[in-house]
């Protein structure tokens, strides 16, 4: 592209100033439209990452704390094993105890489920100092005590 003199007609490159037949000043040429950049798709809107379960209630004891999200739980030896030693969770059954929530309630019952029966506990399970192995369900309360096999006691608390 060139830059056409009005004085004489010349044709003069593109980034002259002066004519370079006539000397005539020369008005700058306007500087070629750039077309604005394609759009940017969108980026695809990220999968959302699911949220973890959130917590329901926890259980504390001197050596740790379980954090729950199951509406039903048992709790038995291998969830103690790695917390306390050997010679206090030997105690302790395999289904030591169940927790579970029904109609916006918790409720704590001896034993658990083995090969598709309710099984009691070997060592029993307190609730607030009362024996409960046998009893059926009983109700759970925030800061009520559990006592798994005479060997650990554990505080339910309600997560809010």
């Amino acid at each position: 592209m060139t830059i056409k003199c009005p004085q004489c007609g010349n044709d003069n490159p593109p980034d002259s100033l002066f004519c370079e037949n006539c000397g005539f000043k020369l008005q700058a040429a306007p500087a070629p439209v750039t077309p604005p950049p394609p759009p940017v798709a969108p980026s695809p809107t990220p999968t959302p990452t699911p949220a973890p379960p959130s917590v329901m209630y926890s259980l504390t004891f001197k050596a740790g704390t379980f954090d729950v999200s199951e509406t039903t739980k048992s709790f038995g030896r291998q969830d103690f094993a790695k917390y306390i030693h050997e010679s206090d969770y030997k105690y302790i059954s395999r289904k030591q105890f169940t927790v579970f929530k029904e109609n916006d309630k918790f409720f704590i019952q001896d034993g658990g489920q083995e090969e598709g029966e309710w099984k009691d506990s070997s060592n029993g399970t307190k609730l607030n100092g009362d024996e409960i192995k046998g009893a059926g369900k009983k109700e759970l309360k925030d800061n009520d005590k559990i006592l798994a096999a005479d060997t650990v006691e554990l505080q339910f608390n309600v997560k809010k």
